[in-house]
């Protein structure tokens, strides 16, 4: 599949998700088919963030300081270890849903399912790589985008294990739940930890107070 090709089929994906789905997910695919489509929306992504963060810096050494100049050497190595990290945590992903949706009678193959959520992710990330550097409406498009991957996410777990919608809905929110849940507790942990440590320079004050008078 040629670049005109799979950028074409991304915009199917985006705008005619339920026939394109239902095709794609029956296509013998291999893991090289959605690493493509990952590499290419990550590598988009890495490219225009370096570029906004370039930007930035050079309106920052023109208004405050010059040294901040030295941060665009940072770049590079900033936008490897995004395309990394990006294709990495896909993966894992999808291996997670896989697994879930197996357990909840999944009948699908990981390779589709990789590919079909490649075709889910990689479009609304492209897209968002370029909306998300609007100033202030950055936010609210990128969770427009968010809401609408994840309807996107139920499709492609829906059409390649055969599941219901409501499975195919619990495929990825029983880890987000449980992403939710640690990230909460790690808060409520951090909150309990800052605020014993101002608790016992609040006790330890008044004892330095009386030392220092006496």
């Amino acid at each position: 599949m040629d670049l005109s090709a799979r950028l074409k089929l991304w915009k199917d994906a985006v705008f005619s998700p339920e026939p394109t789905f239902t095709a794609e997910a029956k296509r013998s695919v291999g893991l090289v088919d959605g690493l493509y489509n990952y590499a290419l929306s990550t590598a988009i992504y890495a490219v225009i963030s370096s570029i906004v963060s370039a930007v930035i810096i050079l309106l920052l050494a023109v208004f405050l300081s010059k040294n901040a100049l030295e941060q665009l050497v940072t770049l590079p190595g900033s936008a490897v270890i995004i395309f990394v990290a990006f294709i990495v945590i896909n993966f894992i992903g999808a291996g997670i849903y896989h697994l879930i949706a197996k357990a909840l009678g999944g009948k699908g193959r990981f390779c589709s399912l990789y590919y079909t959520l490649s075709l889910a992710s990689a479009p609304t990330l492209a897209v968002y790589s370029i909306l998300g550097a609007i100033p202030c409406l950055g936010v609210v498009f990128g969770l427009a985008l968010w809401l609408y991957q994840l309807y996107l996410t139920t499709l492609a777990i829906q059409k390649v294990h055969k599941l219901s919608l409501g499975r195919s809905i619990a495929v990825w929110a029983i880890p987000l739940a449980i992403v939710v849940v640690i990230l909460l507790v790690l808060m409520v942990v951090a909150f309990a930890l800052v605020m014993a440590a101002f608790a016992s320079i609040a006790h330890a004050l008044p004892s330095t107070a009386n030392i220092m008078s006496g």
